[in-house]
């Protein structure tokens, strides 16, 4: 088999044996589920590209599968394997001789080019908004967005995941022809006439428009066969009961009108309800300080009041500079700075500097007893 390492961006031959391995310097690729039995894991991995027969891992993003990485092809027609979930697709530009190819179909002919086993069930066509691509699987579920594959659209339904859900060999574009009063198949038509897979003779004739932008284009085109349900305004098409024709001669004959109503592009949001702790903003919440204590809870028909926050008391320690000692005269603390009590006027200390008048820095004692400056 022919692998490429877009890591290293070279091709190579390798067994058909796990672990695929690089060339360069024995880096390991993954593994393929060679025999198509294990099911433990859907996973796309592997990809292979009919034309020029190489085995490639699939890129993170999937975008590998848009254009071949090796010849560089852009692809056509992609099938997912429902045994061992490789990717095969063809281009626009198919090379005549090759080992395998995908039919109009969808389907790989002769079989899977990874597992070599047909598939095992009805082929469903499929449009993953994840992957941005559209490919043909018998897998009950999309492996990358998990949408239900084995449940087919039905109404009501919006005109675009309807048809995005129909195999595009079901679907014909179609147009009123008044000189026939016939719907007739033409490449640009404003209609898409789908079988009911319910009356074999009957046909839905379903807008090619999944929006309308104004509201005349539905009286332009549409009204003659369908009718439509609440106010008319721009926005996307629901279909609650498809128009229905009947084949007839080179085309198909209208019978009944539909019914469809016009839906906001982009609904409203509902308001997530707030929960009171996230009524403040973070950067409020770190900024505020902390209560010291919460609030006491008013009783019913009282008035709830928030008394002032007591200061706590702290002790902090003096610096060394300012400690003191005990005064002989009254037992206050005084600090050592200074030479005298501010309470009584006892001397803390020796005077080792007085002024020119020979007073030293006590301060007198007024007759009363109490302390203050001197008069005069």
């Amino acid at each position: 088999m022919r692998v490429f390492c877009p890591e290293h961006k070279k091709g190579f031959f390798a067994p058909r044996q796990n672990p695929i391995k690089c060339e360069n310097r024995g880096h390991e690729l993954a593994d393929l589920n060679f025999a198509g039995d294990d099911r433990s894991q859907v996973e796309l991995q592997w990809q292979y590209c009919c034309n020029c027969e190489h085995f490639c891992p699939i890129s993170s993003a999937g975008e590998s599968l848009e254009r071949c990485p090796v010849c560089t092809r852009r692809t056509s027609l992609l099938y997912v394997c429902d045994r061992c979930f490789t990717a095969s697709f063809e281009s626009n530009t198919p090379v005549e001789s090759k080992n395998f190819t995908i039919s109009t179909e969808g389907l790989p002919q002769p079989s899977c080019p990874g597992c070599l086993l047909a598939t095992s069930g009805e082929v469903r066509e499929h449009y993953c908004d994840a992957l941005g691509a559209s490919f043909t699987t018998a897998l009950r579920a999309c492996p990358v967005c998990g949408e239900r594959l084995d449940v087919g659209p039905s109404f009501p339904s919006l005109i675009e995941p309807y048809l995005r859900k129909t195999k595009s060999a079901r679907k014909v574009a179609a147009t009123f022809d008044y000189d026939t009063g016939l719907f007739v198949a033409v490449d640009d038509g404003e209609f898409v006439v789908v079988p009911n897979d319910a009356e074999p003779n009957q046909s839905f004739a379903l807008p090619r428009a999944t929006h309308f932008a104004k509201v005349r284009e539905f009286y332009e085109i549409y009204q003659d066969y369908y009718h439509h349900r609440s106010e008319l305004r721009s926005g996307l098409i629901l279909i609650h009961e498809p128009a229905l024709v009947e084949p007839k001669h080179e085309g198909w004959r209208f019978t009944t009108p539909g019914m469809l109503e016009i839906v906001d592009d982009h609904p409203k949001k509902q308001a997530r309800k707030i929960r009171p702790t996230e009524t403040a903003a973070p950067a409020e919440i770190s900024e505020s300080p902390a209560p010291a204590r919460a609030p006491q809870q008013a009783e019913p028909g009282e008035i709830e009041t928030f008394a002032p926050e007591e200061a706590t008391p702290s002790i902090v320690t003096a610096p060394e500079e300012t400690r003191g000692r005990a005064c002989r005269g009254c037992g206050s603390m005084v600090e050592d700075r200074y030479s005298f009590c501010w309470h009584c006027g006892e001397a803390m200390k020796p005077n080792h500097r007085g002024n020119k008048s020979g007073d030293s820095l006590r301060p007198p004692r007024n007759t009363d007893g109490r302390k203050g400056l001197r008069a005069g």
